[in-house]
């Protein structure tokens, strides 16, 4: 099977079970009834999240999300790609991290005024996130939405 879909990267600190809790709640508003790893969120437990500490940390985990179980077949079928309503299954891939630095390479605006261009952000642990939806968050509508909604997800 040809890998489809677009993957967004995010290098987040906390525990992945927290991150799914808060998103929980906000893709509720619009898949009232959707499943997550093909199993209804409802009675999710989203504290049972966490890494296997004897796991290759190389290695990702994965939570996948569909509106229903009709999505979960489409996706079978189709992979990572938009139904003809517009909307699409999507998942998150993620792996733990220790000890992570990384120098900023290029000014950024974070609206603080700070000019970050040649900081070095050092973050003790945390999780990398790649995010896959259906198509590129930046030009489509539902990919667009998934990815926002996951970094208001973060805070």
């Amino acid at each position: 099977m040809e890998f489809t879909g677009y993957a967004t990267d995010l290098v987040l600190g906390g525990a992945p079970g927290d991150l799914f809790g808060r998103l929980s709640p906000k893709l509720a508003e619009k898949w009232p009834a959707y499943l997550i790893n093909g199993s209804d969120h409802r009675s999710f437990d989203f504290g049972s999240i966490a890494f296997d500490p004897e796991a290759d940390p190389a290695d990702s985990e994965i939570a996948t999300f569909s509106r229903d179980l009709a999505m979960e077949e489409f996706w079978e079928e189709q992979g990572y790609a938009l139904g003809t309503d517009g909307e699409g299954p999507f998942a998150v891939f993620y792996r733990p991290f220790r000890e992570f630095s990384v120098t900023v390479d290029r000014g950024t605006e974070t609206g603080s005024g700070v000019d970050w261009h040649g900081a070095v952000l050092l973050v003790p642990e945390g999780f990398h996130v790649s995010l896959v939806t259906p198509e590129d968050p930046s030009s489509d509508p539902f990919s667009g939405w998934v990815r926002d909604t996951l970094l208001r997800s973060v805070w």
